[in-house]
């Protein structure tokens, strides 16, 4: 079980580190992010605090709804991401303590709000306004049952985004399943060329597109290649 909780938080740390390095270089931002990430997964947002004004968290379930707010409120049993905050004070030689990136971000977190992929507005009867940037860990890949789904899900979680805005994905290469503690959750498997050719057929163009860590195969799941996208819809 540790050494399941140690991959997955070297993968989060090394995402988060390509994602800081090429929002500064490409230069995303503006003022409004969404961010819509598998589980309540907090570690994109320190990466791109600075990077935006404003965010704005969906979740798929209540349950994620809830890690979030107690993580902003400061709950004592919030998940605790100081490895995350302090790991990225490292990477981006900040003068600021770890402490002031946390809190930096929980002042820009200004609402939350529970979505459904499945919907043309996924956070129907709730009209976002679109965003500059839409952030999203993983979530397709685990809420889309088939490609065809895939498709449907980018399509509709592309309308909270601005003409112009960039769409961040972390993207899971040849992955059908994804261990969170003792629980199996399904992830769709689809390869590299299915990746870019639906977001080619849906308007945007890839403007990086870059391996996450190494191939990795364990208890935690049999990964090929995870791929950090940043793809601006046209």
């Amino acid at each position: 079980m540790k050494s399941r909780y140690n991959l997955w938080k070297k993968q989060l740390i090394v995402f988060g580190a390509q994602l800081y390095l090429r929002g500064r270089s490409i230069q995303i931002g503006g003022d409004t992010v969404i961010d819509v990430s598998a589980g309540h997964i907090l570690y994109p947002l320190f990466a791109v605090r600075q990077f935006f004004k404003e965010i704005i968290i969906i979740e798929c379930n209540d349950q994620c709804i809830k890690g979030v707010r107690n993580w902003i409120d400061n709950d004592p049993g919030a998940h605790d991401w100081s490895y995350a905050s302090k790991a990225l004070k490292e990477i981006e030689n900040a003068s600021e303590s770890y402490q002031d990136i946390e809190a930096m971000t929980r002042r820009k977190m200004k609402r939350i709000e529970k979505c459904d992929l499945a919907k043309k507005n996924p956070t129907s009867p709730v009209e976002l306004p679109k965003a500059d940037c839409v952030i999203c860990f993983r979530t397709l890949d685990g809420v889309s049952p088939d490609r065809n789904a895939f498709r449907r899900n980018l399509k509709n979680l592309s309308s909270l985004l601005k003409a112009g805005g960039n769409l961040v994905l972390l993207a899971d290469i040849g992955t059908s399943y994804l261990m969170v503690g003792d629980d199996k959750f399904f992830v769709l498997d689809y390869d590299e060329s299915f990746l870019t050719q639906v977001l080619k057929d849906e308007g945007y163009t890839i403007k990086c597109y870059e391996k996450v860590g190494g191939e990795s195969t364990s208890d935690l799941y049999a990964l090929k290649k995870a791929i950090l996208v940043v793809a601006e819809k046209q």
